[in-house]
């Protein structure tokens, strides 16, 4: 649905980016480095507040361990968001001094109180005392540096100079929305809007709403505290969450899920970073940054989840025979119960304040534990009872009227069942991806280990039901469509992105499965048993993550990373695919140079919705919008038509801003394009009565809107 025709070449087409003089070079070379470094700041800065605010946040509960630094996000996230939405209410503005300084200096107060007083060793049963065992350490520092390295690799390495912007239309918002927080001041997710900061009277445009802005506000903050601007912010929260949050999130799903088994947890090292449709299709072609975030931090919830459920049902001793006082991070035996619930809560509004429609994703996989937990203990009917409320709370959420939007919001089908189900097998959920089989067979054998171990059979269900969700959207239409998948926008790449959430678990059991096969009954020591499973791991995670291969005879072989990769440089390098090219940006540059804060009517399809959020300039439509039909569709009128002109004086505006002028078939421009919507805008020229041409360079014109006597 979001695809669109290539762009119309301006002139002569090259093969490459074209060779900027000897001269030049070093002066680029050193503006890369600097952007790099930026990116970097800004991922280090994020990783400093997300998990020193969370630590201190969870730490009174939890104690001074690990695992409340590996928790850390689902606590910080969520405060953060929490705390802008209060400023925002109380007119408070939200800066890094009251949004991370004051509150982490309150935080530590308490937690050094609590210590003074002893209160830190209460709660033994939340803990493991993890004395000098370096083991979980360095497992933390695997995952850590394995995703940031691979997100390096995929997304930003093929950048030029890892400053570029992804142009997806999704990030259009994203983009505006830092902008405009940074602006106000107002980090609240119940006061939302892209034009509240803007100019008089372009507040017309859009109306304050919900919407759950985590991801927004922690971008924010680390931008001024960098010091930089929204691409750096953009991109450095990207690797923060798509290389860090999102890999011990994974780990500590992982430890809750297998329990104290290091060597399977390091054969995972790689796993949340191995699929191509989650995170790096959902951030390239879908520039879906909050979900991202709400899918990075779901592993975690669903530990938190998983404890409260144990806790709850009283069960004290592990599936695999061990106490889970002594084999889980978050194991309690009665007297946790309360914290765990405080816990989950947490997890909750967090999730919810990132991207709400986890939460419901959230309560499938605890629904399926929940029920596992007990129909393992033979308390079958209490099970049943369970799943039976879970159908009905899914069936009322659905019916109540705040969320028809969202459950009736339409993705049309683009592929028969039979094509579905083998997109799923072949992880490739969209026209867009391209399939990763060798992976896609793992997930399937992983499945059918889980089946056959009753540990993790339970794992089936979560994966069952994205899965039916992700078929009925891909190919189908109607009420079971939108029952299975509509809390997900029947979006087919989210219902991918949760299918590969699901099958994440699966591919260390198979791997550890595949191990004992070809090991057999041969006796191992210590090292060879770690170096030969980690070699194991390795050579199948190096055979996934390949870019490229070639095959004589055939061709080359591009894979799925590698498909990523090239779009990530065409549209970054080669300026290609893009909505927004070199020139247009240089271009955009010289009218905010000439117009400095003036309102500017413009077509926002052209690529010029994004220059509020890069370059401050204050276009009236920040994003594709219905909003003064009188202006979008008769602006040519101006000099004759009274309406026209009341509509101009209404919004304040002085300038018309053409970057695509004559070019009416949208080719290059945003799939929201139709060129009757902006026929007023697109008919105005140097000789329309009412305008001046103030700049003009190639297809981009700038004029100067004249008052009339």
């Amino acid at each position: 649905p979001r695809s669109r025709p290539p762009r119309r070449a301006r002139g002569p087409v090259a093969t490459g980016p074209p060779t900027p003089p000897a001269q030049e070079r070093p002066r680029l070379e050193r503006s890369s480095e600097r952007s790099v470094i930026c990116v970097l700041k800004v991922c280090l800065v994020e990783a400093v507040v997300v998990y020193g605010l969370g630590f201190l946040a969870l730490a009174p509960l939890l104690g001074c361990r690990l695992k409340t630094l590996l928790l850390a996000p689902l606590g910080s996230y969520g405060l953060l968001a929490a705390l802008g939405t209060v400023y925002g209410l109380l007119s408070v503005p939200g800066n890094p001094v009251t949004m991370v300084f004051v509150p982490a200096a309150l935080l530590g107060v308490l937690l050094a109180a609590r210590c003074a007083r002893g209160l830190e060793d209460t709660r033994p049963s939340l803990r493991r005392p993890e004395g000098r065992d370096s083991a979980p350490w360095i497992i933390a520092a695997l995952y850590g540096a394995c995703g940031l390295v691979v997100t390096w690799r995929v997304l930003f390495a093929p950048m030029a100079g890892a400053y570029d912007l992804i142009q997806g239309y999704d990030g259009v918002y994203h983009v505006n929305l830092v902008h405009a927080m940074a602006a106000s001041g107002d980090l609240s997710s119940v006061s939302q809007g892209i034009y509240r900061a803007a100019g008089e009277g372009t507040v017309l445009q859009g109306a304050p709403s919900f919407y759950p802005a985590a991801w927004h506000v922690v971008a924010t903050l680390a931008m001024e505290l960098v010091g930089t601007d929204v691409v750096a912010a953009t991109n450095g929260s990207i690797l923060f969450v798509c290389g860090l949050v999102l890999p011990l999130s994974t780990l500590v799903f992982f430890e809750r899920l297998y329990g104290r088994r290091p060597r399977l947890l390091a054969m995972g090292c790689l796993v949340p970073v191995m699929f191509a449709a989650f995170p790096v299709s959902c951030v390239v072609g879908g520039t879906w940054y909050p979900v991202v975030l709400s899918m990075a931090l779901l592993p975690a919830a669903v530990a938190v989840a998983m404890a409260f459920v144990d806790d709850l049902t009283g069960a004290e001793t592990a599936t695999d025979g061990t106490r889970r006082a002594d084999s889980r991070f978050l194991a309690g035996r009665g007297t946790g119960l309360g914290t765990l619930s405080v816990l989950l809560a947490i997890a909750f509004v967090t999730l919810a304040l990132s991207q709400t429609s986890a939460v419901f994703a959230l309560g499938v996989f605890g629904v399926s534990y929940a029920c596992f937990s007990l129909f393992q203990a033979a308390r079958r009917r209490e099970a049943a009872v369970v799943a039976a409320c879970a159908v009905v709370l899914w069936a009322v959420c659905y019916k109540l009227p705040f969320l028809q939007s969202l459950v009736h919001y339409q993705w049309d089908a683009f592929a028969s069942p039979e094509q579905a189900m083998a997109n799923l097998l072949l992880l490739s959920p969209s026209a867009a991806d391209v399939a990763q089989p060798l992976l896609g067979a793992a997930v399937a054998l992983g499945l059918v280990v889980c089946l056959a171990e009753r540990r993790f059979r339970w794992l089936v269900a979560p994966y069952a039901i994205f899965a039916a969700g992700y078929v009925a959207t891909a190919s189908s239409e109607g009420l079971l469509k939108h029952l299975l998948s509509g809390f997900w926008y029947t979006e087919p790449l989210r219902m991918g992105a949760l299918v590969v959430v699901a099958s994440m678990a699966v591919v260390p059991v198979f791997l550890d499965r595949a191990w004992s096969v070809l090991v057999g009954r041969r006796e191992f020591g210590c090292v060879a048993r770690w170096a030969s499973s980690l070699a194991l791991a390795g050579l199948f995670s190096a055979m996934v993550l390949a870019p490229a291969v070639a095959v004589y005879g055939a061709g080359d072989h591009v894979g799925a990373f590698g498909y990523w990769e090239d779009r990530v440089a065409r549209a970054t390098v080669q300026n290609l695919d893009r909505v927004l090219p070199a020139d247009e940006r240089a271009f955009a540059a010289r009218v905010k140079a000439e117009v400095g804060a003036a309102v500017v009517l413009n077509v926002p399809d052209d690529g010029s919705c994004l220059l509020y959020g890069l370059d401050d300039l204050d276009v009236l439509w920040k994003r594709d919008s219905d909003a003064h039909p009188e202006l979008r569709e008769h602006l040519d009128r101006y000099a004759a038509d009274p309406e026209v002109q009341r509509a101009v004086a209404e919004t304040g505006a002085h300038y018309v801003l053409q970057l695509d002028q004559g070019n009416l078939d949208g080719a290059g421009m945003y799939h929201t394009y139709r060129h009757d919507n902006w026929a007023g805008i697109d008919a105005v020229g140097p000789t329309t009565p009412g305008f001046t041409e103030v700049l003009s360079e190639g297809d981009m014109r700038l004029y100067r809107i004249e008052a009339l006597g």
